[in-house]
């Protein structure tokens, strides 16, 4: 029985791809990178992360500060944002059931807190933000082992391929949405323990 689900936020809870093209391409502008277009978003979403950074013409070891400098202008930009369909209705009847409900993200804390309050969406009982884009199993299991939460009992949802990587070390079951930044064949490719096509599915698969 699942007793805890941890949400990731990007993607995932709300559709932030066109806020993350437009804010990337004010900084590649200034940086003299090659500007995301919207036909190039379904193209990305096939791609690794090393592989965007090599379409894009971004060196890699620039990946990290360069998506700090996207986050940094996000929370100016949270009136833009909106939750994907269906899934406040599906956050509600999630926590009817009792479920402790949890965001880990790669966004700031304050940020995702922030976009939760001008939202009235008050059912979250942790947010926490995962150091770097590729840090999240520790975040995982460093806030599961604080919990004292049971493996398994708890599922995480997430909407990247990197989702389901952290989740594979940290031995936790993930479910992964096709509606977000990666596209389903990819994220299929790697395995994940389920998948879904909608909001309204997740409830059916507890």
């Amino acid at each position: 029985m699942i007793k805890n689900i941890i949400f990731d936020f990007d993607g995932t809870i709300v559709d932030s791809k066109n806020l993350t093209m437009n804010l990337y391409n004010e900084i590649a502008e200034k940086n003299k990178f090659k500007p995301i277009t919207e036909h190039d978003l379904e193209h990305l979403s096939r791609l690794s992360y090393i592989d965007k950074a090599k379409y894009l013409g971004i060196p890699f070891y620039k990946i990290q500060v360069l998506m700090a400098g996207v986050l940094k202008r996000y929370k100016s930009h949270l009136n833009n944002l909106e939750l994907i369909e269906g899934m406040e209705e599906v956050l509600y009847k999630l926590k009817e059931r009792n479920i402790k409900l949890s965001v880990i993200s790669s966004n700031s804390e304050s940020t995702i807190r922030e976009y939760f309050h001008k939202s009235g969406i008050k059912i979250f009982d942790d947010i926490h933000s995962a150091k770097g884009l590729f840090g999240k199993d520790v975040s995982i299991s460093r806030y599961i082992s604080k919990c004292k939460m049971d493996k398994t009992e708890t599922l995480y949802i997430g909407d990247e391929v990197r989702d389901i990587q952290a989740c594979k070390k940290c031995l936790v079951k993930i479910i992964a949405v096709t509606w977000g930044f990666d596209i389903g064949d990819v994220l299929k490719s790697h395995s994940p323990d389920f998948m879904v096509n909608t909001p309204k599915e997740i409830l059916d698969l507890l």
